[in-house]
């Protein structure tokens, strides 16, 4: 009886010294999966924010040829201090700013200036084209942005200085790297609020060629600026059917 009261015993420190041995190997199994779960539902959070913002852009692009065709011009952008209402004029050094949202008269989040955010609250950049027929239209005026200067300059001779990049550049876009060129109107989100990368840059230096690259999260080239434009040919064309331009 002894010996089996012995053998009871050492078999129930047994049983515990494993029970101690599975919990450890549990809870580090725990950690494992929950480390494997954490990073998809990050993931999964950034992307809900691409989409919200890509919905945000697809209004934009319908108000932005709404308001073309209402008033037979586009919008200048707004100032980056605010309101989101856009300037009077807008000339080749102040083409660029943000989208008038206010003046667009579009639904969203905003922020103290009125500005439209995107999925991830920071505000919708806008540029337009200062381009300015020499002689038709009113000269001294963006043909773009000036009340009948599309129909009397003629889809034959508008001409945007604006080009849309595949990788960043100084001066004009090479033909190989080229994506778009005589783009009258650009909206875009900046993304995530970190540190622009170098390629991310090209989109905020005030210059004449912006950058659309697929979604990166390379240190060296991290991108994940939303990038929009409506083509000259479609906007004319929109025009058209609309009766704006003959």
């Amino acid at each position: 009886m002894k010996t089996l009261r012995r053998q009871w015993v050492r078999n129930e420190a047994d049983c515990q010294g494993f029970t101690l041995l599975e919990l450890s190997l549990v809870l580090v199994v725990l950690g494992i999966l929950a480390n494997m779960f954490i990073q998809p539902a990050g993931s999964q959070v950034e992307i809900a924010r691409q989409q919200r913002t890509d919905h945000i852009l697809d209004t934009v692009e319908q108000a932005l040829v709404g308001f073309a065709v209402a008033h037979a011009r586009l919008p200048c952008p707004a100032d980056w201090q605010g309101p989101a209402i856009e300037k009077t004029t807008c000339g080749s050094n102040n083409n660029y700013g943000l989208l008038p949202a206010i003046t667009l008269g579009l639904p969203g989040a905003r922020d103290a200036r009125g500005a439209l955010l995107d999925g991830w609250n920071q505000p919708i950049h806008y540029a337009v084209s200062a381009a300015d027929h020499p002689s038709r239209g009113l000269v001294g005026a963006s043909d773009f942005t000036t009340s009948n200067d599309l129909r009397e300059v003629g889809m034959g001779e508008l001409a945007s200085e604006l080009e849309i990049c595949a990788t960043s550049v100084a001066g004009d876009c090479p033909v190989d790297r080229l994506l778009a060129n005589q783009v009258p109107v650009i909206f875009f989100s900046k993304g995530k609020p970190v540190e622009d990368s170098e390629i991310e840059q090209e989109n905020t230096d005030g210059d004449h060629v912006f950058v659309s690259h697929p979604y990166s999260q390379a240190v060296q080239s991290r991108f994940d600026d939303r990038v929009r434009w409506i083509p000259e040919n479609i906007l004319m064309f929109r025009l058209l059917q609309a009766g704006v331009v003959p």
